[in-house]
């Protein structure tokens, strides 16, 4: 999982492999869109411990981050796909491999 901000360039570059992806998802799924949404994560304490009180100071201290989450849900009355930006650009990234794969 890469920490990185997201940039103007990265979003352009996202951009540009979901168009490159676009036959092929339109081969796999005909006409379903793509929909990233950032609040599909899980929020999970930085660092745990076993014992109840301590973990609640280690909550307090060390705080909690955001891990997207690797599902997506597909919803056929609006033919569209959601899922977190970070799993669709995983998705994406194995359909073209698999795409690339085929094709030669």
């Amino acid at each position: 999982m890469d920490n990185d901000s997201l940039t103007i360039e990265k979003l352009l570059e996202a951009k540009e492999k979901l168009s490159q992806a676009g036959s092929i998802i339109d081969s796999i799924m005909p006409g379903y869109a793509l929909m990233p949404n950032i609040q599909m994560v899980d929020v999970v304490q930085a660092k745990t411990h076993r014992k109840k009180r301590i973990n609640k100071k280690w909550a307090k201290k060390y705080g909690h981050y955001a891990k997207p989450k690797d599902c997506y849900y597909i919803f056929e009355d609006t033919k569209s796909i959601m899922a977190h930006p970070h799993t669709l650009r995983r998705m994406v990234n194995r359909l073209v491999e698999e795409g690339g794969e085929q094709d030669g």
